[in-house]
C-alpha cells in the first residue's frame, strides 16, 4: 500500500511553543519509513480568512512565520509544500491531487494541532479515501485537548483489528 507522510503546519509560527524536538523526530520517521510521497502543509493567514472575520486573529501572515524548518529542505520540492488559510490541509486542492498522482492510498498525520489542523485534515483524508493513520507522537497541541483529539481519531478513522 503507497503510503505518504503529510506534515502539517510544522512552520516557524507553531514551533515557538512545540516541544524541541518534534522537528528532529519527524525527520527520523522520514529517514526510517520508506514513504510513497511526503507532502507539508503551511498555514498562511490572510485578511479574507474566517480565522480574522470570526476569530478575530489576524497572526501567521509573514513570510518568516510560514518558513518551514531548514531540517525539512532535504525533503521539499516545488511540488509537495501546499498553503491555505482554513484548518483542513485539503483545502489546498492541489494536495489530493499531489497524493493521487503518487498513487497514495494511505495518509499517515503529524504536525500541529492535533486538536485543529491534524484533526481536520485526519477527516478530509478520510473522505477522499484515503487509509488514516496519525503519528501521535509526532503531533502536538499548544492547549489541554491533545487527548481528547487523540481519542477522536482512534474512535473515528483509525481502523480496527
Amino acid at each position: 500500500m503507497k503510503t505518504a507522510l503529510l506534515i502539517i503546519d510544522i512552520q516557524e509560527f507553531f514551533l515557538h511553543d512545540a516541544p524541541n524536538d518534534l522537528v528532529s523526530n519527524i525527520v527520523a520517521d522520514i529517514n526510517n519509513n520508506e514513504y510513497s510521497a511526503i507532502a507539508f502543509t503551511v498555514f498562511k493567514n490572510n485578511s479574507d480568512s474566517n480565522f480574522v472575520h470570526s476569530l478575530k486573529w489576524p497572526k501567521c501572515v509573514t513570510k518568516e512565520d510560514i518558513m518551514l524548518p531548514k531540517e525539512f529542505n532535504p525533503f521539499v520540492t516545488g511540488k509537495n509544500v501546499f498553503t491555505r488559510a482554513t484548518y483542513s490541509g485539503f483545502n489546498s486542492t492541489t494536495l489530493n491531487d499531489y497524493l493521487k498522482s503518487k498513487n497514495t492510498q494511505k495518509v499517515v498525520l503529524c504536525g500541529v494541532d492535533t486538536d485543529a489542523c491534524v484533526l481536520a485534515t485526519a477527516f478530509d483524508a478520510f473522505d477522499y479515501g484515503y487509509f488514516v493513520d496519525v503519528n501521535f507522537g509526532l503531533t502536538y497541541s499548544g492547549g489541554d485537548l491533545e487527548k481528547e483529539a487523540q481519542a477522536i481519531i482512534k474512535r473515528s478513522l483509525i481502523a480496527r483489528e
